[in-house]
């Protein structure tokens, strides 16, 4: 899904205003990759996570936190004003900063139909 390099150690630095965005797959298929998030940069900050898919998910493993401050990681699902039953997993443990800021996670779902369905799982902060 986010192409080379893969593994543990193939970091995906978001820094403070970034957005880190699927817009589905096609054919639907469930997607995930065991890099890291980091949350980066100095100073409170937020990123985004935007994803919109139907009947799918988008799985991250852990997300670190190597900035200062507080880090506020936001979730939007049905992003578009589409997507239906969809995911977002986090297997992993979500850090504070660094310095021990906290972390926080809002998740927003746009439901586009009656049916939709959003739900997201995340570990304990730690």
């Amino acid at each position: 899904m986010f192409g080379a390099p893969t593994g543990p150690a193939a970091i995906i630095d978001l820094h403070n205003g970034a957005a880190l965005r699927s817009d589905g797959s096609n054919p639907r298929v469930n997607q995930s990759t065991n890099r890291p998030l980091n949350l980066a940069g100095s100073g409170a900050g937020t990123v985004s996570i935007l994803y919109n898919d139907n009947d799918a998910s988008l799985t991250f493993g852990e997300v670190t936190a190597t900035g200062t401050g507080p880090k506020t990681l936001a979730i939007f699902t049905g992003n578009n004003g589409n997507g239906d039953r969809e995911a977002i997993i986090f297997t992993g443990a979500i850090a504070d900063s660094s310095d021990s800021s906290p972390a926080s996670i809002p998740t927003a779902a746009t439901p586009p139909s009656p049916a939709a369905v959003h739900w997201s799982s995340t570990p304990p902060l730690q």
